[in-house]
């Protein structure tokens, strides 16, 4: 696309890529939930192994392709008040690092758990803490196959995401840490609308839409996700259809610094 559009590469490349980056979350649980299939303590650390293709086409018509790997970190550093949080939340910090890369995605969110529900307050994806209109349910407090919820709005720099998500069932994953069985499989899907910024000005969504599925392994969590996210950005070129895939899959769960082997999770 580089050399066909002759665009600068921060909106071919990075930009783009790293704007629809800061839309994929990485869900968590409710309380019960949350000490099966994902067990929020501070100290916990994940470590995954990522790839991403970022897929670029103009007009209905392919013009580029990129693809990279990574590691993602994520860790649950502290928990404590917030002014503006009724409850108490436990601070995520991520770090998406790529291979080859000296530039690096980092983002913060509060979670609490309340009412049997975890549910995300804010979310800092390096431009100051923005608390959400309403919390976000990532898992209801009641589980059960086959059901579905509405998670909530998501704004980001711009963007919004009507999100929803859907129990699937239970299902086997394999990973770098081993393979778990019985894991907790969810959907969440999203329709994004808005206006996308990147360093080169803000470019309206015609149209976008969000598919992620998760398995949370139980006493470890998230242990698997494969991510897509497709837009249809509006240009003084025509409609650039940009779609986005990743794959994570864990390499390392920690408790306080102790690795916790596969063969050990409940």
């Amino acid at each position: 696309m580089r050399g066909c559009m002759r665009w600068p590469r921060s909106v071919a490349g990075f930009a783009i890529v790293f704007a629809i980056s800061l839309l994929v979350l990485v869900a968590s649980s409710s309380r019960v939930v949350a000490e099966t299939w994902m067990p929020t303590a501070v100290g916990n650390e994940w470590k995954y192994r990522i790839t991403e293709t970022a897929e670029y086409a103009m007009g209905g018509q392919a013009v580029s392709q990129e693809s990279k790997s990574g590691r993602y970190l994520r860790e649950i550093t502290k928990q404590g008040q917030h002014a503006k949080v009724p409850v108490p939340v436990f601070v995520f910090e991520e770090v998406r690092e790529w291979k080859g890369d000296h530039e690096e995605g980092r983002t913060t969110s509060l979670g609490a758990l309340r009412g049997g529900a975890f549910l995300e307050f804010a979310l800092d994806t390096g431009e100051g803490l923005s608390l959400h209109r309403n919390p976000l349910v990532y898992v209801p407090a009641s589980v059960k196959g086959g059901m579905s919820w509405k998670v909530g709005t998501l704004e980001l720099n711009g963007l919004m995401v009507e999100m929803q998500g859907k129990i699937l069932g239970l299902q086997a994953a394999k990973t770098p840490a081993g393979a778990f069985e019985r894991c907790l499989k969810v959907r969440y899907t999203g329709a994004l609308s808005g206006m996308i910024e990147l360093e080169d000005g803000r470019l309206p969504v015609r149209d976008g839409r969000m598919d992620m599925t998760h398995w949370f392994a139980p006493g470890v969590g998230l242990v698997m996700a494969e991510e897509t996210v497709r837009m249809d950005l509006l240009t003084a070129q025509g409609t650039m259809t940009s779609t986005l895939t990743d794959h994570y899959a864990l390499e390392r769960f920690q408790v306080d610094g102790a690795d916790v082997p596969a063969q050990r999770a409940p």
